[in-house]
């Protein structure tokens, strides 16, 4: 197959080949272009590997060819294109492990690598990577445990493990990652260990260590991350009480779903307004006294005991009588199929909302789309 796009002036590539529904494969020819810092195919139907023309190129700086269908493993020859300080390659069809030649990128600052189907273990030759700044390696098939190169990437401000294939535990390493500002581990299997020391990190601004095997209490030294906008620690085996974090001005978003927590619900959690979106549902606090009913504070099966009375205090109208069966139009209007009443459900639900308005059922929702800016800012 030829590719469709033609290659005539590189001032021009940007602007005109992001989000064009462009299909074929990615263009041989671009090496022709002497000039050529960034290419951004983002957002487009192209196929195909990437091809090994590119290897020849000496003045690449970006190369983004994200949301795509590219195929084929990561080629060695990408190593050769030492230039490039800018690799994002999420949301593709990229599949066999991480060529260990991307250890030759000295100058790479940005390696995106999410959403593929890699395998295997990340190459020890990444270490040398020691300029990055951000790295992302969600939803992919590695295997074997999360590697121990923190030490190697101190410049870091982003890193986000999620949903990986990889094994616990989050290495100790990651404590000297003093510059992290966005930090989201998730969803790893295996070995569990206590909350990382991440005390040296207190510019962060959102973390998340969702789904981690992480038990033991949350580490008070949270308290010190004064930028912190967004804290997710939902589906761990976190235990005791909920530390004071009244100070954190700017935590708009707090997931503590699904864990252990235990003592009374903080009173600063109670007097927090509407702007503030907290999850404490399905966790063992005590029943009394019960925060105030607010869409905004989830706490769905929050305490342990029998009655749960903080479920109660914040039902607008208790089921009626036992139900097995219900038919809801979800996103729509009461309507009527056939025989059957369908109830409406135009509700929004929202980040951390328990809602009972119902006579017969309601719905508990939990967590937002973090990257929203970043989605706008890349396709936009």
């Amino acid at each position: 197959m030829k590719s469709d796009i033609k290659v005539e002036d590189s001032r021009e590539m940007k602007r005109f080949l992001k989000g064009q529904d462009l299909a074929g494969v990615l263009p041989p020819a671009l090496v022709k272009l002497p000039y050529l810092k960034t290419v951004e195919f983002i957002r487009n139907c192209l196929s195909g590997p990437i091809p090994h023309e590119w290897a020849s190129s000496t003045t690449l700086e970006r190369l983004d060819i994200s949301m795509n269908n590219i195929s084929g493993a990561i080629p060695s020859f990408l190593g050769n294109i030492t230039t490039l300080k800018n690799l994002f390659m999420s949301n593709n069809l990229l599949s066999g492990t991480v060529a260990h030649e991307l250890g030759k990128l000295v100058n790479l600052e940005n390696l995106i690598l999410s959403a593929n189907y890699l395998t295997g273990e990340l190459p020890v030759n990444l270490t040398n990577l020691i300029k990055l700044k951000e790295i992302r390696f969600s939803s992919n098939n590695f295997t074997g445990r999360m590697p121990d190169f923190f030490r190697s990437w101190k410049q870091l401000n982003q890193l986000e493990i999620r949903a990986s294939g990889f094994e616990g535990p989050i290495p100790s390493s990651i404590s000297v990652l003093s510059d992290l500002t966005d930090l989201r581990i998730g969803d790893i299997v295996g070995e569990g260990s206590k909350f990382p020391n991440l005390s040296s990190m207190t510019g962060m601004s959102r973390l998340m260590l969702r789904s981690c095997n992480i038990f033991g209490p949350i580490s008070s030294y949270i308290s010190n991350m004064t930028q912190l906008q967004i804290l997710d620690l939902s589906f761990n085996q976190l235990d005791g009480t909920v530390p004071n974090f009244d100070v954190l001005k700017n935590l708009t978003f707090m997931y503590l779903t699904n864990n252990l927590l235990t003592g009374a619900i903080p009173d600063w959690v109670k007097n927090r307004d509407d702007n503030y979106q907290i999850d404490l549902s399905y966790n063992n606090f005590t029943e009394s006294p019960a925060p105030p009913c607010r869409e905004t504070l989830n706490v769905f099966k929050s305490s342990s005991g029998r009655d749960n009375l903080i479920l109660h205090e914040c039902l607008n109208t208790p089921c009626s009588n036992d139900r097995y069966s219900l038919h809801i139009n979800c996103g729509g209007k009461a309507t009527i199929v056939g025989n059957i009443q369908y109830e409406e459900d135009e509700d929004s639900a929202g980040a951390a909302k328990f809602d009972h308005g119902r006579e017969n059922w309601g719905f508990s929702s939990t967590g937002h789309f973090w990257d929203v800016n970043y989605l706008e800012k890349n396709i936009g």
